[in-house]
């Protein structure tokens, strides 16, 4: 039975996360995630040259030349990610037929995201029932991760969340074997040493914010060692520090004699905090419990229908604030059971840390990680286990009041109000898994299916200009001509960048020099993410567009029927 009910988690969790997995549209980043791992350099497309939605989407055609070593020597040179996740899409993206036109299938690069989530919830149900030895708990946590609606969202990117997920839950394994090796006096074997070892490495190579599960971990498992003043054996310090100055050396030969001077200095420019703003100080905070709540519950509060927002937005509230009582209530008598005690220390202890770690990075370095909620991945498993700890304490008890929900279900009796208690959360997270797979929350970052739905409205030639500052302009504009191939629109579109400039209104001579090189008359002209009507010879302005990543101005241009400036 416990295995079958596992299956069921597991099944129904890929049922969700293959829902819908091919309607959301592709974005900058998942263009990054196709490209590198072809070892496709897109950053040499021609500025001030127009080009056909296929020219755009040339790089896109056919099976990778390049294999896994050249894919990674092209990560290390042209981007700043570790290679491990773009060589295993190297082959990947090989087993899936082409696309109409040719092109490689994003959506088999998505669907590897959704296999690693799925063994995600496996391995998070096995290391539940290794520490707690308890079948309940064990089956609460992976029907948690199974409706999570955060891990939900990771599955369904063609990026490297769900792998990196995978390493942090192994490395919390690896931990607890290090504890209760210290609190039975034995020392790792050499074969364990070996897999630290690896696994550090390797997670460091998916994704370098892994460092962060790792010293969250290291201070968590020495509060730990201090708090109840157990601390490892001789030989247990020696293998403890062979993998630390093991992995600390190659991680500075990999710094110092594989990466570029030049490597990583954009990295982290945009989430840089503003430091002059009081209120971007606030906003770590808020992103941050954000983030943690929508692991669990989130209900459609990205809709356009704003009472549905006010309404879900205030259920949230509710429901969040009686579960957390809840927990709390939960957390502190399962911290009273023996064999629980040192578990539960320490993974509270390991997601402060992360907290702290995150604090340092955004209020400390002015590095606002929280901007990203994907970044979270580095204790997003401990938060799932800790939930479950909490809320499995309920199972069976009878006289708990949640939100009425104890009155319901009056046909079955015998099932104690805890229970419904429970049974209502993994509802709750349910409904929220449905959330993320129809696009009412965790929306992608950019929408360039609206900008084709708009295309769809008229059938005038369309030149769309956007000033270039590095690749990601380049996706964004991929976007709209991806949209564009997979609909066979039949309005023609066409693509242009121009150097990015401190001002809007050093535009107006690009965007003149662009548009007199268009030979189809008369067009619409768009200028995507200036910010600011500009004033253009042949051109006169005639609406705006704002969609998510998308900020247009949209001019009617006749070239033989000049229109004065301003």
């Amino acid at each position: 039975m416990p295995v079958f009910l596992l299956w069921f988690w597991v099944i129904l969790g890929g049922i969700i996360r293959l829902t819908n997995l091919g309607a959301k549209p592709s974005w900058t980043d998942e263009f990054a995630t196709l490209l590198y791992s072809r070892a496709e350099n897109y950053n040499q497309l021609p500025y001030d040259e127009i080009l056909t939605g296929k020219e755009l989407l040339a790089p896109l055609l056919g099976y990778p030349d390049q294999g896994v070593t050249e894919a990674a020597h092209f990560l290390i040179h042209y981007d700043n990610h570790p290679p491990l996740y773009f060589m295993v899409v190297n082959l990947w993206q090989r087993l899936f037929p082409l696309e109409m036109g040719g092109y490689i299938s994003i959506d088999g690069v998505r669907l590897l995201s959704v296999l690693l989530s799925l063994l995600g919830i496996g391995s998070l149900y096995g290391l539940a029932k290794w520490l707690f030895q308890s079948e309940k708990i064990a089956q609460l946590t992976a029907a948690l991760m199974a409706f999570s609606p955060f891990d939900i969202y990771l599955a369904q990117e063609a990026r490297h969340y769900t792998l990196i997920g995978l390493f942090v839950i192994a490395s919390l394994g690896f931990s607890f074997l290090v504890l209760r090796q210290i609190k039975t006096r034995q020392a790792l074997s050499w074969g364990q040493v070996f897999v630290g070892i690896v696994l550090c490495g390797a997670g460091l190579l998916v994704h370098y914010f892994f460092v962060l599960t790792l010293l969250a971990e290291a201070i968590a498992l020495g509060w730990w060692m201090v708090t109840y003043r157990k601390y490892p054996i001789p030989k247990q310090w020696w293998r403890l520090g062979t993998i630390i100055l093991t992995v600390g050396l190659l991680g500075l030969i990999w710094k110092t004699q594989v990466l570029p001077d030049s490597y990583g200095m954009s990295m982290t420019s945009w989430i840089r905090l503003d430091r002059s703003d009081w209120l971007a100080w606030l906003s770590p905070v808020f992103q941050l419990l954000a983030t943690v709540v929508t692991m669990v519950m989130l209900l459609p509060i990205e809709v356009d229908f704003l009472p549905t927002v006010i309404v879900c937005g205030a259920v949230m509230i509710v429901v969040g604030i009686r579960f957390l009582t809840l927990w709390r209530q939960g957390i502190k008598a399962q911290s009273t059971v023996p064999q629980f005690q040192d578990e539960l220390f320490f993974l509270c202890r390991f997601v402060g840390a992360a907290w702290g770690l995150f604090g340092v990075l955004s209020f400390g370095l002015g590095i606002d990680i929280t901007r990203g909620a994907r970044y979270s991945f580095v204790y997003f498993p401990a938060v799932i286990l800790l939930g479950a700890v909490g809320l499995s304490y309920f199972w069976q008890r009878d006289q708990i009041r949640c939100l009425g929900v104890e009155t319901m279900g009056t046909r079955f009796p015998q099932v104690k109000s805890g229970t419904k208690a429970i049974a209502f959360m993994v509802l709750i997270s349910f409904c929220s898994a449905l959330t993320v797979v129809h696009d009412w929350g965790y929306q992608k970052y950019y929408h360039p299916d609206k900008i084709v739905d708009r295309l769809a409205t008229a059938t005038q030639p369309v030149l769309m200009v956007l000033p270039r500052e590095s690749t990601v302009q380049i996706g964004e504009m991929m976007g709209i001509a991806w949209e564009q191939q997979r609909r066979t629109l039949e309005r023609p579109v066409f693509f242009a960048f121009v150097p990015k400039q401190d001002a809007p209104a050093a535009y107006t001579d690009d965007l003149d020099r662009i548009s007199a090189q268009f030979s189809q008359t008369p067009f619409e002209l768009w200028s995507i993410n200036i910010f600011e009507p500009i004033p253009l010879s042949n051109c006169r302005a005639s609406e705006q567009v704002w969609v998510s990543g998308y900020y247009s101005d949209v001019y009617q241009c006749t070239p033989d029927l000049p229109f004065p400036r301003g």
